[in-house]
């Protein structure tokens, strides 16, 4: 036996008629599936107009829109990137920058400066590169390391020079 479910959806001025009940209802439904027009897919950070970050941002618009479109429930499209240089903001827009943030669907901080910029993004996936500082950092940060293991270091200097018999290197696993 179904019932009808009825929502008891008034106004101070009275009842509302089936029909505002419906479109109501329709809105509701269209905008729980309609992408929002204003979330952006990927906003990249720079953090000044360096050669090398420059050349990182060349490399990720290239290989971002060059991708094929896939469809999943954890998929972003890659058809549109946001470039925001971080050392042309003035402080007064800082705001609405962080607001852009939060909307995107991918952060990508290219330097130091971009890093500590969207450090307290936690809803955002966020990606770094070409920032040595990066050390402790929430769980939706991915990035490439800068700091190479001294082991790997010092099998390098061992390859490199092979006969010398002792190195002194100075190192603090906190820097």
């Amino acid at each position: 036996m179904l019932k009808s479910l009825s929502l008891p959806l008034s106004l101070s001025h009275g009842v509302v008629s089936p029909v505002k009940r419906c479109v109501f209802l329709i809105t509701l439904l269209l905008l729980a599936f309609v992408p929002s027009a204003w979330a952006l897919d990927c906003v990249l950070l720079q953090s000044s107009p360096l050669k090398p970050y420059e050349e990182a941002r060349q490399g990720f618009e290239k290989g971002w829109l060059g991708q094929r479109n896939v469809a999943g429930p954890k998929s972003i499209s890659g058809n549109s990137v946001t470039h925001v240089m971080l050392s042309e903001q003035q402080a007064t827009n800082n705001f609405s920058l962080k607001k852009q943030l939060q909307a995107a669907s991918l952060v990508v901080a290219i330097g130091d400066q971009a890093l500590d910029f969207v450090r307290n993004l936690r809803e955002v996936p966020v990606i770094y590169l070409l920032a040595p500082s990066a050390t402790t950092l929430p769980r939706n940060f991915l990035g490439i390391e800068m700091r190479i293991q001294p082991s790997r270091q010092l099998a390098a200097i061992n390859k490199a020079l092979p006969k010398v018999r002792s190195i002194g290197v100075l190192y603090n696993p906190a820097q």
